[in-house]
């Protein structure tokens, strides 16, 4: 039955029902388009879609049917089958089609024409021998393209297109069968794009959680399949295998998780860490999802069979707890002591009365036999208490064993005639007399002629005795009396019957016939011949194999020499390993059964997941190829680096290589990576060598306390690659910048250092041929240490240990000196990085000359700009993103000031107070917009100039000096204050936010520059600290020039970003 709840109406339970007969829904699939159009799929493989709203709500089945249960269901575009217009033209129109998953086949159905195609069987689908059983399937638009995820059983994700399901991405972040995949919202409910679009989160039988970055995968063409290896972020703590995932649709990066462990997990994607934990199932769970209207409120189900609608935010927990699991004995059944008080003894009963209380006894026994007793209730009685304790401890003891009864039917007999017994004992005595031989020869002669031939009296003495009486009598009767005898006895009884009258043989083959062989009629039929024995072991072998038994079936087989058979049923039953150990023992070393067994032995452990012995058995089986396929799941550096060995396929050797190198990466293992590109033949890794070189010097140069002074590192690294016959190519830069952006490394340290080594091999790539792009890499990596001042300044010193200047950087970077002249951006980049390096270091030997090149590289009035600009905006975006219209009164102004007063003055925003001119008119708010007419500047000396005759009568006259500067321009109220404090509307500070964007649009900056606002602030506290750029006395009674920290503070104000005018205006 599928319910469909309808939420929107005002009572608790209204629901619809789809009866689907005969079948448990194991997935369910919304149209995307067509309201109420659901396609479900079933656990015997059905696949079927029903219109909920419509009122017979009919359910249509496709023509396939999958082997197994559907566990996965979507809906994605698709070209139907063309369709005849009346025209007799065909009109091929894009619909959705409904898709499905199950027992590893992917199948496309139609719901229009009713068709169906196993996608999963097309030529270009498979590009490798062994076919990818599929487990989950997903479907993404991502820019123009269409997508499928495909999960596969081997932990695998395949990106295909959807036009023609061409592999272009493999995710191979996991080992196990892949149990969900889901996309982060695009657009967040509020209707603003979401920072984690085109993330996705996904699980599998393990207990992590992997969440992929694939905003940077699809820039770039590429004619080959990539292969990502590292996910971007792991979320750890469940214990058991994660079932599903379901992404907020309100909050950035929240994700909700449900498990085995009988809990459900809120995660916060952004720092990788659990957020609450909800413990209300006792049970395993299989679904979960977020309500659709509240962000608040998750809603989780398992077998516990009932949804748990719960709120994150009301949970004590943050992340799952294990569970014991409790293991349920079998209750012992203890019976109660009763105590009886007899009115009478038994001495005073009469025997009618014992009798008729033993029947009782015995019907109440008939009666419960089956049931079991309550556990007894304590008594006050501590006789009682040790009696029940001494009744359990012996219950066992006190089981009668009941005796084998081989004559049943003697025995019937003889409990009949119980008063017959005298009379019985006088007919075996007259039959003894009668069939009593003669002693001498005259009395057997005088018996002989008196001896009748017909019969009749050797039949008269025979009636005369009973049929149980033959026991004791010589008479023919006695084996009738056996016959009767073996068919009332159980099968062992009537075998022992059996053989003691010397019909075995018949046993034997009634039990042969029925299957009832057993170890003690096999091993009494070696009395009779060691033929009928080998015959009846082999028989009974396999009897023993149709009953499970396959290890005792092996046996028999191996003691009648039938080595094969017992390899055989061993084999057929997944017993490979001791049949393998069998095969070893009995056959010669190069049969060929040995390959059937390690084969099935690799199969039979790469289901288990035991890769190691997979592996091995695979190499034993002479199928290195495999061997090396299981290898590279263990995923370690030496089962890879033994995998690289054992591929035959040059791309599965490409592919194994990438993934040991990663892992030498990562753990640091410079020798076995060194090892590893240079045992390659064909030359693919050459980048990687040249990468760990690279990453080898700067690991040693970060671990150092402090920088020593040597030769360029360039020349350095250039010197280890000839030394090691390296050979650089131009197309290495490629593959080094694929592996830059397919690799994550938890340890931020760590991360720097391979992006840094990923960024200077491409620039040495680079040196000869373009150096302004070798200098745009060097200027890359060192940016990614402005926030490390300590390794900036060892990168820094290592890479150019003469300075920056032109010259020098370029005869350190290029091999060549540049032009002293030279402006390039990159060049300006790293230069603001080495003054970064000396303003933060705690060995700079700080002089005028050094504290002027310190300011000339990060006085960069463009750079300002740009840095401004983006301030500004981010600022506006933030303030627009939280507007709310604020309610006013009618005879206030947009601050909440009245008119008459605005119309007056102006408000300051420090006090609040409104403020007015000294001639009485309104004050001059000369920085209201960036992209306004700036009505004052700063002067190349360091003071406020103007070209606007509005402001010059602000200006001091010319003979005032120095001293009598106006104040520099107010400082800029924020974003929110300009434009949208008291506005009814953003019209406004949109217009303004445009503009800000155009103006950004024309400034480009392609390379990275560290905040430079906050370095002349740095600059400004050294300046003042060591007393730095003072004017001598006579300048300063002169007026015509002011300290260099003024001038400094007064740029920083008026070029910097507006949050730091507040600091630059104490020293301005």
């Amino acid at each position: 039955i599928v319910r469909v709840w309808k939420t929107a109406s005002n009572q608790l339970f209204d629901i619809r029902h789809v009866v689907v007969k005969q079948a448990k829904v194991m997935s369910l699939a919304w149209h995307p388009q067509r309201e109420g159009l659901l396609g479900f799929g079933t656990d015997e493989g059905r696949v079927g879609w029903v219109d909920v709203l419509s009122q017979k709500m009919f359910v249509t089945y496709s023509d396939y049917q999958h082997r197994g249960g559907v566990y996965c269901t979507c809906w994605a575009p698709g070209r139907r089958c063309s369709e005849t217009e009346d025209n007799g033209q065909d009109n091929a129109k894009e619909d959705f089609l409904l898709y499905t998953v199950g027992d590893g086949k992917f199948v496309q159905h139609n719901t229009k024409s009713n068709k169906h195609e196993e996608i999963t069987s097309r030529p270009n689908f498979n590009t490798s021998e062994k076919k990818p059983n599929i487990s989950q399937a997903v479907f993404k638009q991502i820019g123009d393209q269409s997508y499928f995820l495909l999960g596969c059983e081997d932990g695998s994700i395949e990106f295909r297109c959807l036009a023609d399901m061409k592999l272009v991405l493999t995710l191979k972040g996991f080992t196990k069968l892949i149990q969900f995949l889901a996309f982060h919202p695009d657009i967040l409910n509020d209707g603003s794009d979401a920072r984690y679009k085109n993330w996705l989160a996904a699980c599998s039988n393990e207990t992590t959680i992997h969440a992929w970055d694939l905003n940077n995968v699809f820039t770039n063409s590429q004619d080959e399949a990539r292969i990502l290896v590292t996910p971007t972020v792991k979320l750890e703590g469940h214990f058991l295998r994660v079932i599903e995932l379901s992404w907020n649709c309100f909050l950035d990066g929240r994700l909700l998780s449900i498990s085995y462990d009988s809990s459900a997990q809120v995660w916060d994607l952004e720092t990788a860490t659990p957020l609450h934990n909800f413990q209300g199932h006792n049970k395993r769970l299989m679904c979960c999802m977020w309500h659709p209207g509240d962000a608040d409120l998750a809603i989780s189900g398992g077998e516990d069979y009932y949804l748990a609608i719960w709120r994150p935010s009301s949970q004590t927990q943050t992340r799952p707890v294990e569970r014991k699991r409790i293991k349920r004995g079998k209750q012992q059944v203890v019976h109660e002591v009763e105590t009886v008080v007899a009115e009478a003894s038994a001495s005073e009963m009469s025997f009618d009365d014992l009798l008729k209380k033993h029947k009782e006894d015995q019907f109440k026994k008939k009666i419960n036999g089956d049931r079991e007793s309550p556990s007894p209730s304590p008594s006050n009685n501590p006789k009682i208490d040790q009696a029940r304790e001494r009744e359990t401890l012996t219950a066992k003891r006190d089981r009668k064993v009941v005796s084998k009864t081989f004559l049943p039917v003697f025995s019937k007999k003889e409990f009949e005639n119980v008063e017959s017994c005298g009379e019985d004992c006088v007919k075996i005595v007259e039959y003894l007399k009668k069939s009593k031989g003669a002693e001498d020869l005259d009395e057997l002669s005088e018996q002989m002629k008196k001896m009748s031939f017909n019969g009749d009296e050797g039949q008269a003495a025979d009636a005369d005795i009973d049929e149980h009486l033959s026991l004791f009598c010589a008479s023919d009767k006695f084996d009738s009396l056996l016959d009767k005898e073996c068919q009332a006895v159980t099968d062992n009884a009537r075998s022992t019957l059996t053989l003691w009258r010397g019909n075995f043989l018949e046993v034997l083959q009634s039990a042969e016939s029925q299957g009832c062989l057993t170890d003690s009629l096999v091993a009494k039929s070696a009395g009779i011949s060691q033929v009928l024995w080998r015959r009846y072991a082999a028989a009974y072998a396999q009897q023993l194999a149709k009953e499970g038994d396959y290890i005792r079936a092996s046996e028999y087989y191996v003691a009648t020499h039938m080595v094969h058979e017992a390899i055989e049923v061993l084999h057929k039953n997944n017993l490979c390993l001791q049949a393998i150990v069998l095969a070893k023992s009995r056959l010669p070393q190069n049969d060929p059964m040995f390959k059937q067994l390690y084969s099935s032995l690799a199969l039979q452990s790469w289901h288990s997941g035991n890769l190691r012995l997979a592996a091995k058995s695979w190499a034993a089986a002479g199928n290195p190829a495999k061997a090396a396929s299981a290898l590279a799941k263990i995923d370690t550096k030496s089962s890879l680096r033994a995998a690289v060995k054992l591929a035959v396929d040059p791309s599965e050797v490409k592919m194994y290589a990438q993934l040991c190198f990663t892992r030498c990466v990562i753990d640091s293992d410079f020798e076995t990576g060194l090892d590893l590109t240079a045992s390659l033949a064909s030359g693919d890794m050459n980048w990687g060598s040249l990468l760990l070189i690279i990453m080898r010097e700067m690991q040693s140069l970060l671990s150092k306390d402090k920088a020593e002074p040597s030769e360029p590192l360039f020349k350095l690294i250039s010197n280890k690659v000839k030394e090691l016959n390296v050979e650089l190519k131009d197309d290495m830069v490629d593959p080094i910048e694929q592996f830059l952006k397919s690799t994550v490394i938890s340890s931020p340290l760590k991360m720097r250092c391979v992006k840094a080594s990923c960024l200077l091999a491409m620039a040495l790539l680079h040196a000869n041929k373009n150096p302004q792009l070798c200098l745009d890499k060097v200027a890359l990596c060192l940016a990614d240490f402005h926030k490390y001042p300590e390794e900036l300044e060892k990168v820094c010193g290592a890479l150019l240990p003469q300075g920056s200047q032109p010259q020098e950087a370029g005869q350190a970077l290029l091999d060549k000196p540049l032009d002293w002249q030279c402006s390039w951006q990159q060049l300006r980049s790293i230069q603001c990085s080495e003054a970064v390096a000396i303003l933060h270091s705690k060995t700079s030997n700080w002089t005028e000359d050094l504290m002027q090149d310190v300011a000339d590289a990060i006085m960069l009035e463009d750079v300002l700009l740009v840095q401004k600009l983006e301030q500004e905006i981010s600022e506006g975006e933030k303030a627009l993103a939280t507007f709310k219209v604020e309610s006013k009164d009618e005879n206030k102004g947009c601050n909440g000031v009245s008119n008459d007063a605005q119309t007056n003055g102006c408000v300051d925003e420090e006090v609040g107070e409104v403020k007015k001119s000294s001639d009485g008119g309104q004050q001059l708010d000369l920085t209201p917009s960036l992209l306004g007419t700036q009505t004052v500047s700063i002067g190349s000396d360091g003071n406020w100039a103007t070209n606007d005759g509005a402001a010059a009568g602000q200006m001091p006259p010319a003979a005032a000096g120095i001293e009598n500067l106006p104040p520099p321009p107010k400082q800029t109220p924020s974003f929110y204050m300009r434009f949208l404090e008291g506005k009814t509307d953003t019209v406004e500070a949109e217009k303004e936010l445009q503009k800000l964007r155009w103006v950004l649009s024309k400034h480009p900056v392609d390379v990275p520059y560290p905040d430079l606002t906050s370095c002349c602030q740095t600059l400004l506290g050294v300046v003042l600290q060591h007393q730095l750029g003072n004017i001598t006395a006579e300048e300063e009674e002169e007026g015509k020039k002011i300290n260099f920290s003024k001038k400094l503070a007064r740029f920083g104000y008026y070029k910097g970003v507006r949050t730091y005018q507040s600091f630059f205006l104490q020293h301005s």
